[in-house]
């Protein structure tokens, strides 16, 4: 529950800075939560994890 609301604290801060949604890259994505939020906010994503780990799979943008 805690993990919902810091994504959507920080996809709100996103849409601040850039009110214009289009794409999104982030770079060490870790499991992507982060990308699964903005995409579920309009946003185009894709992210890459460097060090991928156990259970560290993005989402495919």
């Amino acid at each position: 529950m805690a993990r919902f609301f810091t994504m959507r604290r920080k996809v709100g801060l996103v849409n601040k800075l850039a009110p214009r949604k289009g794409r999104l890259f982030d770079y060490g994505c870790g499991t992507g939560h982060f990308l699964a939020a903005a995409k579920s906010n309009g946003w185009q994503v894709a992210g890459w994890e460097p060090n991928p780990g156990p259970g560290r799979t993005p989402p495919n943008g």
